[in-house]
């Protein structure tokens, strides 16, 4: 009898547990709810820090660069052309140092100039073969000069006279006059070099006369004032040129104002000095 109800007990206990474990995981009668799972929590898992020692830093490992073998003939080809700039620029060297002393040479004399502007002069000769003539006079020679070529320049300067002329007595009665004057030239110099002492020019110029006679000797001259035309060459001395030397021939008339134009030729030579 005691078994028996043992075993009831048993049976009504599993069909409990049965019916229990059923309402647990049966399925949602129609309209009711669903119930979600319950999450499971995951405990977060804890790495420990790895510790490391100073020894344990090892140093990154660089490749040593290889440094390229070069090609004996692309040396030799870098060799040429370095000779090569360097023969051009020895090359450019010199010619700038040739020009600098090309100009130093044409510009120096230049200086010449910066001198006293004020010469005297003294000048003796004859006209047409008869009249003898004697003049003094001063220059007075301008600062702006011209460059004409390497080794020319041009420059200009008036020129001041007093003049006295002697002739035979002839047919005009009349054996000597005095003269003033003023003439207006330029001057062309070959400068040459810096060691040159003797620099040579030509002088070029028109003036204005006065004449106390309108005869002299054998000519008619018809007026006192008598136009003029300079055309002289000479040489200049010393590395200053203070002291010249030449030759100055002269025309001098009327130019045609007068029904007696005879006009006069003179030969002078000339020696001026600046001050």
């Amino acid at each position: 009898m005691g078994i028996k109800i043992s075993a009831g007990v048993c049976g009504v206990i599993l069909i409990c547990a049965n019916i229990g474990l059923a309402g647990l995981h049966r399925d949602p009668l129609p309209g009711e709810p669903q119930k979600e799972p319950a999450a499971t929590a995951v405990a977060p898992t804890t790495v420990p820090p790895t510790e490391t020692t100073p020894e344990e830093v090892q140093p990154a490992q660089v490749p040593p660069t290889e440094i390229p073998t070069p090609n004996p003939v692309d040396v030799t080809a870098q060799a040429a052309i370095d000779d090569n700039t360097l023969m051009l620029l020895t090359a450019d060297a010199t010619a700038l140092a040739s020009t600098e002393k090309a100009n130093a040479t044409s510009v120096k004399p230049l200086a010449a100039a910066h001198h006293n502007p004020v010469s005297t002069f003294l000048a003796g000769g004859i006209s047409d073969g008869t009249v003898k003539a004697i003049t003094i006079g001063a220059d007075y020679h301008f600062e702006p000069q011209w460059a004409l070529g390497d080794q020319g320049r041009l420059s200009s300067f008036s020129e001041f006279i007093l003049g006295y002329w002697e002739g035979k007595e002839g047919h005009t009665g009349v054996t000597s006059l005095h003269e003033i004057g003023a003439s207006m030239l330029v001057r062309y110099r070959y400068l040459r070099n810096n060691e040159s002492t003797l620099r040579p020019f030509v002088d070029l110029g028109l003036g204005l006369h006065y004449l106390t006679e309108t005869r002299i000797e054998g000519k008619e001259l018809g007026r006192h004032w008598q136009a003029g035309s300079n055309i002289g060459i000479g040489l200049l001395f010393g590395s200053d040129e203070r002291i010249e030397a030449g030759v100055r021939i002269r025309h001098l008339s009327n130019a045609g104002t007068d029904a007696e134009n005879w006009g006069v030729n003179q030969i002078l030579a000339r020696l001026a000095i600046r001050l």
